[in-house]
């Protein structure tokens, strides 16, 4: 794992119920870990608590209709309450999911759920998305890696997210923004005009700041408003 940053923390606590390859691949990294037992976290460093979802979870954790097992919102309300920096990080997009290939969910579905979050839990948890793949628990320990630093170094009110790996199409508020009809070819300039990394940030727009991008009029910023709820 080649990284520019590294732990340099006291400690990390890890939950028990973490893939022990996720502690190797963290103590690489110059963390101290510790193995715990986290009522809320799968990840927690002081005030800042992680929560990983693989993104067949995360979308079987909203589809449920099963009583027997937790809703994502159950566990999100959880998440909530606590009195730190949360966040929650998918790793894999909808594209990766066994649920695209069997049509059991749709890409609206998908998005929908995310900006769902980002809108009821504004402010109080944060996502983010890692690629899927052979190198994903790497992407995951320095996505993580990234978030601890900047609230070590106090920087964590300046970066407002990670952005996705350039090797995929659209960033995450561009795939979001893509849901609404006839502006899939725009999506990403709005993203990089406004320099939108994070879900967050989408809900932040309005009418004013999408007609500053070439081709979005008073109508087109209407839709996109009012299509994805912001």
């Amino acid at each position: 794992m080649n990284m520019a940053i590294t732990g340099e923390f006291t400690n990390l606590e890890i939950d028990l119920r973490e893939p022990d390859r996720m502690t190797d691949l963290f103590e690489d990294a110059e963390f101290f870990v510790s193995e715990v037992t986290l009522q809320i976290f799968d990840y927690k460093q002081g005030d800042v608590g992680i929560e990983r979802k693989d993104v067949n979870d995360f979308i079987g954790s909203f589809k449920t209709r099963d009583p027997k097992k937790t809703s994502i919102w159950d566990q999100l309300n959880r998440i909530s309450e606590f009195e730190g920096y949360a966040y929650l990080i998918i790793v894999g997009h909808y594209e990766d999911s066994d649920y695209m290939s069997q049509r059991k969910c749709s890409k609206k579905e998908f998005n929908g759920a995310l900006n769902s979050i980002a809108t009821r839990y504004y402010g109080r948890i944060q996502i983010r998305q890692v690629d899927y793949g052979i190198q994903e628990d790497e992407e995951f320990v320095e996505a993580v890696t990234k978030i601890l630093h900047s609230h070590r170094h106090g920087k964590a009110s300046q970066q407002r997210g990670l952005k996705v790996s350039p090797t995929t199409k659209y960033t995450m508020p561009a795939k979001i923004l893509a849901l609404v009809d006839g502006i899939d070819t725009v999506a990403q300039e709005i993203a990089d005009h406004h320099d939108l990394e994070t879900i967050h940030d989408v809900v932040g727009l309005d009418r004013k700041m999408l007609m500053e991008v070439d081709g979005i009029g008073k109508k087109k910023a209407e839709k996109i408003v009012n299509d994805l709820g912001i």
